[in-house]
């Protein structure tokens, strides 16, 4: 695996109008009603709205975000721009020890800072989004959780898992259990320095049971007494085997 160096810019304004359509889902019939409302929208007045008009409303409230918060949003940057160097370095150092890596050269993964509180990440382009109002803890623990999928899956990739690009998406249970484990290794590595809150994974997690226990327990447990990192991945493989419809239906309450 190559060793990632971040590049920040600035998510443009079009690029974050486009990702919030498909992360509120404004073409269905039960969109995210938090994030509507995140924006300042009534959620009952959006969803009686046609599609075009959904469309056009979110349009003009994310562009008038942009322009009225353009110096806002400039300034955060900036200030992440200077912040950042350092604490990628101990970051990446984290990592190689947690996934047991050796880096073979350098390679850019770029993070684009945008407004929205969804912050997804694209595997194959090696690009996640930030929510630039956040503070920068915050932040850091979005750039660590983010980071944990790219290395996850490089780590399946080194042990021969032939995955296709579906498997690592939403609701594939390969793609769920990339998100179950991103809470015990912030909080039982080096990773929990930069916790920001309790809940590093989906909140829904930390109440679900599958086969009688806590998942994030279950997890945690497995993880501390692994020996490695690969001895894990073949727990979390044989735990999705077992329980596939279980993880399945846990999947689409994401």
């Amino acid at each position: 695996m190559k060793k990632p160096v971040f590049k920040l810019y600035k998510k443009p304004v079009e690029q974050q109008i486009a990702i919030l359509y498909s992360l509120i889902g404004i073409e269905t019939e039960l969109p995210r009603e938090w994030l509507i409302e995140y924006f300042g929208l009534n959620v009952a007045m959006f969803k009686n709205l046609s599609i075009e008009e959904r469309k056009n409303l979110l349009k003009h409230t994310i562009e008038e975000i942009y322009n009225k918060q353009r110096n806002a949003i400039d300034k955060s940057i900036n200030d992440m721009q200077k912040l950042l160097p350092t604490f990628e370095e101990d970051l990446i150092s984290i990592f190689a020890d947690v996934f047991n890596i050796k880096y073979d050269g350098n390679e850019d993964y770029v993070i684009m800072a945008g407004i929205s509180p969804m912050c997804p990440r694209f595997l194959e382009a090696k690009s996640f989004d930030i929510c630039i109002f956040n503070t920068f803890k915050q932040i850091n623990q979005t750039i660590v959780h983010e980071m944990i999928h790219f290395f996850w899956f490089e780590k399946l990739k080194e042990l021969n898992f032939n995955l296709n690009a579906t498997d690592k998406e939403y609701p594939n249970p390969i793609w769920l259990i990339s998100e179950i484990v991103v809470d015990c290794i912030i909080k039982d590595t080096e990773l929990k320095k930069y916790l920001a809150n309790s809940h590093p994974a989906y909140n829904i997690f930390y109440s679900t049971e599958i086969g009688g226990e806590n998942i994030i327990n279950k997890f945690d447990k497995e993880f501390k007494n692994a020996k490695n990192i690969v001895e894990f991945i073949k727990f979390t493989e044989n735990f999705l085997q077992k329980y596939k419809n279980e993880l399945d239906l846990l999947a689409l309450k994401c």
